[in-house]
């Protein structure tokens, strides 16, 4: 079962999948928590590697035809 930060995590990576931007470079080190109390708040840094489609449902395309190539 994932934890409550890896629901946070991969909602925020997905809104930003949505919007266009992909990261380019996520790991562990770029992920910061902002604690509040016992509530945590996931905040990604360095976006030095992303990069911002033109088409947003872009990605989605490309990750669909990843998918089927792998298996």
């Amino acid at each position: 079962m994932k934890s409550k930060v890896e629901r946070k995590l991969k909602r925020r990576v997905d809104r930003l999948h949505k919007s266009g931007v992909i990261h380019g470079d996520l790991k562990k080190a770029k992920i910061l928590l902002r604690m509040s109390g016992r509530r945590a708040r996931v905040l990604l840094t360095d976006f030095i590697h992303s990069k911002i489609l033109k088409d947003p449902d872009e990605f989605q395309k490309r990750e669909k035809k990843r998918i089927k190539n792998y298996n």
